[in-house]
This record gives C-alpha cells, structure tokens and sequence, in this order.
C-alpha cells in the first residue's frame, strides 16, 4: 500500500495558509498557534513546520516571544503569483483514509495541474451523509475560498447546493450524476452491464450486485440487462443499496447468501465492501468460486493480492487524472463548462473469481 509521504500534510497546511492569506482571511496578525492548529485540524508540530516554511519564503514574520506572528504587506508569492488560482477538493473522509487508489489518483492529478500555477488544497467534513447540509455547507465555503472546487463523491444535495448557489465545481464520481454540475467518472454502468454478462455466460441466473447508494440508472441497467436475458428481476434481490454504515451491507450480504434462493454470482465494488463480503463468506463457510462467484466492478491495487485471483475491473487513475485536469483547465479559463457527463471504460481483468454455478444437492 502506498501512504501519503510525511511532508505531504505539512506541504497541503502551507497551501492553506498561504490561500486564506492571499484571501484577506488571514491577517494582518496571524492567530496563535493553538488556535491556528485546531482550526486547520492538524497537530501544533505540522504547524510549526508549515510555519516555518513561509517564514523562510517572506511570506510571514519571524516567531517572537509574546508577540504573534504578522502577515507581510507584500508577500513575494502574491507579487509572483498574481494568476495564482486555487483548487479546493471536497473529500468523505481525510486523505490519508482513502483507498490507496484514490490517494494515487489525487496525487496524479495535483501534479498534473501545479505546472498551472494551481494550488490544491484538501477539505473533508462529515456532510455526505446529511439530507440538508446547506448550512454547514456555506460556512465551509464562506470560509475557504477557492477559483473551482472538485467534489469527490459528491452526494446530491452537496451537488444541489453548489448548483444552487452557481459555485464553480467539477464532480468526480458518486451519485450525483445528472445534476447540472460538470461530471467525470467511470462508466459504472457499462461495467455492470458486462459483469452480468460475465456471470450470465458462466451459467448463473441468481446474481446480486449490492449498490453503495440508491443509484437510478444502475438498478434500470440491472433490470433491462436480466430482461434481454430473460430472467427476473427483483430490486431487493438483485440490486440492494446501502448508505454508508458497512453493518448494513453486513446485514444484506448475510441475508441474502442464508436465503433459499442464495445467489451464486456476485457483482460487488469497493474495498470495504470485498472486506466485507469476505467476513461473511467466511462466518457461512462459502468458498469462491466453488459456492459463489465474484466480479469487483473497481480496482484497487490490494485486489491482485487476493486467493484466489479476483476478476476486477481495471482503474487507471492517470487517465482519470488527465481527463479531469483538463476539465479544471477549461473552468478556470472560461469559468464555464457544460454539464455533460464524461465517463472512461474499465479494462476487465479475468481472474479465477468466477466459475460455474454450484449443481443444487
């Protein structure tokens, strides 16, 4: 697995600092250090490192006892950098937290973009399972200013309310794929089509594909590809969903792989989810492919680690990377974009996850 290098969080509260300065929100004294630190979330001696940092490049003072820290009237980033624009990513969950994927997939596209003179700066805040976060959401942004903002994993009322409000942002997967808002992700739905009919060509009728949110178009691609089958097709059975509490998906593989109609196949995505579908299988004694077989519609580089060899769908997270940079480039330069959806293909891996249906005893 890769982690983020020890620097990174220094680097990213430096970026921070210095955008709140360079936007009036910080200045002319900086707060104290306690405060300073709490408000970024981050531990006093990444603030001082980060600190020390712009006081070597003239951005701010030299600590002295009892007196805070000042802004310098001219900064040289500022007389430098007059084009200087800032990128605010809008996680789930802190960076370090991510799935390693992910993690390479933000570091890509940073540095694809700093050669603009692009800052990028992370925020995660604890909203994407909230209904109305509105008002959480215009203090976050009354607070932390930025020329576009990238929502990873958008929900649809985080979409709704930059939509609403005519923010300039970019969404990069999740559910929010038909609000008004510029989208990028890979092809979800094209991928399920094909993983059924991996499992359907192997033999199996009975699949279920556990779904991370209530996603339309995924349950009517679910539903028209079984019809072209002639199979049934329930939404319960085929296409549950789970919010964001691992217990329920927990709750719904066990239930479904107890009951008379267990499924053989199983389309599933995400690494907490494989976890998770593990830790059943395992407490039910079931084997793959022996007892079920399984399709990852995602990658994750833990996936080819697995025994035996899991089918998955390739990611490549410096195509995602460049596509989505230059959709960045293009809003900043022309604050406008459209609307459309822009999805990439997977490439599928064939490993041995999948194998005929078990013969009924």
């Amino acid at each position: 697995m890769k982690v983020p290098r020890p620097d990174s969080l220094v680097q990213r509260t430096v970026e921070t600092i210095r955008n709140s300065i360079n936007n009036g929100e910080i200045g002319p004294l900086l707060p104290g250090e306690p405060r300073l630190a709490k408000t970024l979330g981050v531990a006093r001696r990444t603030l001082r490192n980060a600190l020390d940092i712009l006081e070597k490049d003239g951005t701010i003072t030299k600590a002295k006892t009892g007196c805070p820290r000042k802004v310098r009237k001219s900064p040289p980033e500022q007389k430098q950098n007059t084009q200087h624009k800032t990128l605010i990513t809008l996680l789930p969950r802190p960076v370090e937290q991510l799935a390693s994927g992910t993690q390479d997939f933000l570091r890509e596209l940073s540095n694809n973009i700093k050669s603009d003179e692009v800052s990028v700066t992370y925020l995660h805040h604890h909203i994407y399972h909230l209904a109305s976060p509105d008002s959480r959401l215009d203090t976050i942004t009354s607070q932390s200013k930025a020329d576009v903002w990238l929502l990873y994993e958008a929900s649809k009322p985080i979409a709704r309310y930059f939509e609403k409000k005519k923010i300039p942002a970019i969404i990069c997967g999740g559910p929010a794929f038909k609000s008004r808002l510029p989208y990028l992700a890979y092809d979800g739905v094209a991928t399920l089509r094909h993983a059924i009919g991996v499992l359907t060509r192997a033999g199996h009728t009975r699949i279920t594909s556990p779904m991370h949110y209530k996603r339309k178009n995924r349950i009517e691609a679910f539903a028209e590809e079984l019809s072209s089958r002639k199979l049934p097709f329930s939404a319960n059975y085929n296409t549950p969903c789970w919010e964001n509490d691992p217990e329920e998906l927990y709750g719904i593989l066990h239930k479904l792989l107890t009951s008379k109609e267990r499924p053989t196949g199983v389309i599933i995505n995400g690494m907490d989810a494989v976890i998770t579908l593990y830790s059943v299988l395992l407490e039910l004694n079931l084997k793959i492919p022996e007892d079920i077989s399984v399709v990852i519609a995602g990658s994750d580089p833990l996936l080819p680690l697995f025994h035996p060899k899991l089918s998955f769908y390739s990611t490549d997270h410096r195509s995602l990377a460049n596509a989505l940079a230059k959709m960045i480039r293009q809003l900043l330069k022309t604050k406008t974009l459209s609307s459309e959806n822009k999805l990439l293909l997977m490439e599928y891996f064939n490993g041995k996850s999948v194998a005929p249906p078990p013969v009924p005893k």
